[in-house]
């Protein structure tokens, strides 16, 4: 097992420690946290569709190119949590690590902020909400098509994030770039790891949209976040 590396983020220790695991050629890394949420229990997802609504963490790394395996577990020495990613053989670790990295710092920052936050049960960020009736509604209001689920994605994902005191607002949508343009209010506004994981949600809740809809929707391919514009008074 190769020396334990400790993670920062953007220059500021985060707690987290990496560590190679040996004989796996450097396809899987296990990461210990500064949590205690797990509780001696172990849980293995094999793909994004398994952790859908049962683990926000692990369904959001498994949503970064070549994961293919995630197990969130306690270490029995310390307690605290720990998560093991294995890419699969075709991966770039290298290149794709820093990116599963950010998500494991997005949550370590949610949980250090919410006592009710859990490594393996984070399925309020996910919740089972009526989408085609949030469609609808946004459909009855004016919105184009395109436009009401990008609005009704965007109830889903603020829906789990509410308890963090953050919000997300539409600002706009460019059809040529595929580029969707969201305000970022309360905890969310000037965080940087807080706009990395809401992005990458929204981008999550979006492509799962044929599944729940059963037709084809164009894929948003960029989402720009930013601080939200000062609501009136």
């Amino acid at each position: 097992m190769s020396q334990p590396v400790q993670i920062a983020y953007k220059g500021e220790p985060t707690g987290i420690v990496r560590s190679g695991i040996e004989g796996a050629n450097d396809l899987a890394s296990l990461y210990t946290l500064p949590t205690k949420t797990m509780q001696g229990k172990s849980v293995t997802f094999k793909s994004a569709l398994e952790a859908q609504g049962k683990s926000a963490t692990a369904f959001q790394i498994l949503m970064v190119h070549g994961v293919e395996r995630v197990v969130l577990g306690t270490d029995p020495k310390t307690g605290f949590d720990t998560m093991t990613i294995t890419m699969n053989s075709h991966a770039d670790w290298a290149k794709n690590r820093n990116l599963a990295e950010i998500k494991i710092v997005a949550f370590t920052h949610f949980a250090k902020n919410s006592p009710n936050a859990t490594l393996a049960n984070l399925a309020a960020l996910e919740p089972e909400m009526d989408l085609n009736g949030l469609i609808d509604s946004f459909n009855a209001a004016g919105n184009p098509e395109g436009v009401s689920r990008l609005k009704a994605v965007i109830a889903i994902a603020n829906k789990g994030i509410a308890h963090h005191g953050g919000e997300i607002q539409y600002v706009g949508y460019n059809q040529e770039t595929s580029t969707l343009a969201i305000g970022l209010d309360g905890n969310c506004s000037g965080c940087a790891a807080s706009q990395f994981t809401v992005q990458n949600t929204l981008l999550g809740h979006y492509k799962r949209l044929e599944d729940v809809l059963r037709v084809p929707v164009k894929e948003i391919m960029v989402v720009r976040g930013g601080p939200a514009a000062p609501k009136a008074s």
